[in-house]
């Protein structure tokens, strides 16, 4: 499970341009790495459906509001598909109204 939910952290982190590298080379405060651990964390220590809202609060300050809700949203999707590769989820994944819209 922890693999799994690795893998799909680490390539959805790679849409957030600020966690990225800058083309000098210097790494952001805040990067993918850091991050991919912090949820990794979050995951075995809070219930990422708890009604509190506590594991979106704790990635709210890395992500933004509608990031971190969005975020964990589609983690627990794929954690709980059938799916263990990545592009057959991405195959079988519908999003329905403006879910991505201004994503890219």
């Amino acid at each position: 499970m922890q693999a799994r939910a690795r893998k799909w952290i680490r390539r959805e982190l790679r849409i957030f341009e600020f966690l990225q590298p800058d083309f000098e080379g210097e790494r952001p405060v805040r990067n993918a790495e850091f991050l991919l651990e912090y949820v990794m964390a979050l995951l075995r220590n809070v219930d990422i459906k708890d009604s509190t809202g506590k594991a979106e609060s704790l990635l709210r300050e890395f992500l933004g509001r509608e990031n971190a809700r969005l975020f964990l949203h589609e983690l627990e999707a794929w954690l709980r598909s059938p799916f263990h590769d990545i592009l057959d989820w991405d195959d079988a994944v519908q999003y329905g109204g403006n879910a991505w819209e201004g994503a890219e």
